[in-house]
């Protein structure tokens, strides 16, 4: 797996970590020369930032570094605009010592930053806002996939309690949709309740072929695309897929880790 390489400037006049969190910061600074590291918290706001850079002398000889997770790239893309040299960690990459199970976000952060100087971490590459939508309309296509399985399952678990069995071939074809849509249960109550998990079905049904158009297209009009060890492409007229090199996959992982 190739290394993601450290944005830090040959000469980093102030090493900071940062531990995110969804409304504050911890950074903890620590100077090239060593010594113990100073923490600070702030707002999680881009005001706050602008103003913690300014009182570190700007982003000239700074190197920020911060744990990928569930707050993305955001701070990422915000310290890049500043042209802040900003590196994103990948969490279950970051050394451990035995022993050491005491978790605060001062610690945290005072132990990132020594890492950081000591050139012990490492790093994830962050994607492209474009790739980074790309990759949550992935997801949202699994979740939808799963959605629509857990209702075909409640809509085939309720007919066969009321002894509605299919005999004339496989589940979910549309003969078989065509059968369950014609089934009439006797209790007005079960059949409201039978026609209401299948307008369920339908419009998850509605939402998938919206996705996979969705993706068709992107497929169709950039690719395959790639970019940093991901593409996307279609795999089959119907199935477009998010390919990712094992760099990219460690870096889901991270992120995993993260949050």
């Amino acid at each position: 797996m190739p290394d993601v390489i450290s944005t830090a400037p040959d000469r980093v006049r102030i090493w900071v970590a940062i531990d995110q969190h969804k409304l504050s910061l911890v950074a903890a600074r620590l100077p090239s020369s060593g010594g113990e590291p100073e923490v600070v918290r702030l707002e999680n706001t881009e005001r706050a930032i602008r103003r913690f850079i300014d009182r570190l002398g700007g982003a000239a000889g700074l190197a920020v570094a911060y744990e990928a997770g569930p707050g993305g790239y955001e701070l990422y893309r915000l310290l890049s605009s500043m042209g802040v040299a900003c590196d994103v960690i990948a969490p279950s990459l970051t050394p451990v010592r035995a022993g050491d199970r005491v978790k605060t976000d001062r610690r945290d952060a005072k132990k990132l930053v020594r890492l950081y100087r000591a050139g012990e971490l490492s790093f994830v590459a962050p994607p492209s806002p474009m790739y980074e939508g790309l990759r949550d309309l992935m997801r949202c296509r699994d979740d939808l996939r799963d959605a629509r399985t857990a209702a075909r399952h409640r809509v085939a678990k309720t007919l066969l309690r009321y002894g509605r069995v299919y005999r004339e071939g496989k589940a979910w074809t549309v003969r078989h949709r065509a059968w369950v849509v014609s089934q009439r249960l006797s209790e007005p109550l079960a059949q409201a309740a039978l026609e209401h998990m299948l307008a369920h079905l339908e419009a998850l049904d509605a939402q998938l072929a919206a996705v996979d158009h969705q993706l068709e297209q992107i497929a169709a009009s950039r690719g395959p695309t790639r970019s940093r060890g991901c593409a996307v492409s279609a795999v089959s007229p119907r199935t477009p897929r998010w390919v990712c090199s094992r760099r990219s996959a460690t870096s889901a992982a991270s992120v995993s880790h993260g949050s």
